[in-house]
Order: structure tokens, then sequence, then C-alpha cells
């Protein structure tokens, strides 16, 4: 998985190899992880996503991979494309307390509404945030994800 490289990076044996972004400033870390990072890692950071309530609030935090996007959601799990968006492609489900698991892109996965996003002082200033609200694939009630785009 692909990070925003911090300080330790060099140093971190789990990061492979370090490079620059093509389109956003600063370097990658392209890293073996056997669970997401946490907020405040010293090597490797990750996007923030987040669930807002209906007032907007913040419900739950998730770490995701750069330059992710968000397919589905399913209870406390979000499903980012590895490379593919196509029904049936490889994925991974990542828990919001990290952990990661392989999964496919679900069949007729409904790709979010694109929805207004309130102000969010996590985000700061980003050009980059974007809130979509999905249909939950578990129990069927929307859900509001906010998270950065890629910059591509």
């Amino acid at each position: 998985m692909h990070f925003w490289v911090d300080p330790e990076a060099e140093r971190d044996r789990r990061v492979v190899k370090i490079y620059e972004h093509c389109c956003c400033e600063g370097d990658v870390a392209v890293a073996q992880i056997a669970s997401m990072p946490p907020a405040g890692d010293r090597a490797l950071e990750a996007e923030l996503a987040v669930e807002l309530s209906p007032a907007g609030e913040i419900v739950r935090r998730w770490s995701l991979p750069i330059d992710s996007i968000i397919v589905a959601v399913s209870e406390s799990v979000l499903v980012v494309p590895d490379h593919e968006t196509r029904a049936g492609a490889r994925a991974f489900a990542i828990s919001e307390t990290g952990g990661i698991r392989w999964t496919t892109i679900p069949p007729s996965t409904d790709p979010g509404r694109v929805v207004e996003c309130p102000p969010l002082a996590d985000f700061g200033e980003s050009a980059y945030l974007r809130c979509f609200e999905f249909k939950d694939r578990a129990s069927g009630a929307l859900r509001r994800i906010a998270y950065q785009g890629p910059c591509t």
C-alpha cells in the first residue's frame, strides 16, 4: 500500500521503496503492512476517512492508503479497490480499527452519491475533500463518508 512519507520512513522496515508523487507535493512510501498505520505513525501517513452524522459530526474514522477511492461501505468496513473498480475486482476491506483483509468489489456496487461536505477541521483547507452518501451493504442504511480524493 502507498502512504505519505513521514520523517522516519527511510528507517522503517515496512517500507519497500520511496518515490516522488506524480501529481501532489510530497514523497510516497510503498509499504508492506499487516494493518493500517494509526494516526500519528512516525513513518507512514495514511489518508483519513470519516463517517458523518446527519448533523455533520464525525462519528467514525478510518485510515486509508493515499489516492484511494471508496466503492462500498458495510458496517464498520470500507471497501477500497486494489487497482480496478469493476465488480469482482480485488479490493481491500479496511475496518475502523485498522484491520485489512482481501475482498472483491461487490456486484451492483452503488458508487455513492456526491453530497455537500460540512466544514471539517480535520481536513483543513483541502481542495480534495469529497463527501459521498453510500447505502450500507449490510444494513441498507444511508452512510455519509468524507475523505480526500486522489489529487491526480
